[in-house]
């Protein structure tokens, strides 16, 4: 490990970070969303460049170490042991076509900072890249579709220190296993995406402007609570005006529930609260 890391010093460019324990920096670094299951590798690279990852990557596997890229830490595992974190946190750039209705998001990107330009999604620790080519479920599912099924091409880089182009024209199979599937082939650097213009979101609240036929979203999950034992969470999501979900959920709130908690939100603001 010390030849990989001195390696990296020697190659990567200057505005690259290479973090040990011992560098202040290291802890920050390595905070997660979560701390279960949580492994300290032995250090932390965050490449500024698409041409930084590509030479990481290449000298990991010669010396036949592992890695583990990272984004945002809204993972319970995306840490190694001994190893190496390719962080990729400060390689980042969100370049909007509104001609094209599409954005090129790199490896740094996180969702939370995408709302203030395209419609795409949400969560202020999650990485765009991995929601992205992992399937992406969100609260907007009913009205656009997954998220994966928005990339239009992608970059990944292969341990031959080459960079993988897919679109529809080229590496057509790959694109399409990248939509969903994208995390079981290597390190995705580059997405490009279809974006939405927010005319579904209005002022007051998240719903649907014109459609007769509100759309409804949410989560059921099933989990221990340490005083009450086993419950089941539910939290739907409405597409209507404020006032509206109050009787829809109705059924719901007429149970006996052990908490309950209603509040309307913004594009935004939608979701801040899972991360």
């Amino acid at each position: 490990m010390d030849n990989l890391v001195q390696n990296c010093h020697d190659k990567l460019s200057k505005d690259s970070a290479i973090l040990t324990e011992g560098n202040p920096l290291f802890a920050a670094a390595h905070e997660r969303w979560t701390d279960l299951d949580c492994n300290t590798p032995s250090v932390i690279v965050q490449p500024k460049s698409g041409q930084d990852v590509t030479v990481l990557v290449k000298e990991v596997y010669a010396a036949n170490a592992c890695f583990v890229p990272a984004t945002g830490g809204h993972s319970t595992w995306p840490t190694v042991e001994h190893d190496m974190v390719i962080d990729l946190s400060q390689y980042k750039e969100a370049v909007v076509d509104p001609g094209q209705r599409t954005v090129a998001v790199r490896g740094g990107d996180l969702m939370k900072e995408l709302q203030v330009a395209p419609t795409v999604a949400y969560g202020k620790t999650v990485g765009a890249i991995p929601y992205m080519i992992g399937g992406g479920v969100s609260s907007y599912n009913p009205l656009i579709g997954y998220a994966c099924e928005k990339i239009l091409s992608a970059r990944r880089v292969v341990a031959s220190d080459n960079i993988v182009e897919a679109t529809d024209a080229e590496n057509k199979g790959l694109l399409w296993a990248i939509r969903g599937a994208g995390e079981f082939f290597r390190t995705v650097t580059e997405l490009g995406l279809r974006t939405y213009d927010p005319f579904l979101v209005g002022p007051d609240g998240v719903h649907v402007a014109s459609a007769k036929n509100h759309a409804c979203a949410g989560h059921v999950m099933a989990m221990n609570d340490p005083s009450k034992g086993r419950v089941i969470m539910v939290a739907p999501q409405y597409f209507g005006t404020v006032s509206e979900p109050q009787a829809t959920f109705k059924p719901l709130t007429d149970m006996e529930l052990l908490a309950y908690n209603h509040m309307s939100s913004t594009l935004k603001k939608h979701s801040d609260h899972l991360g």
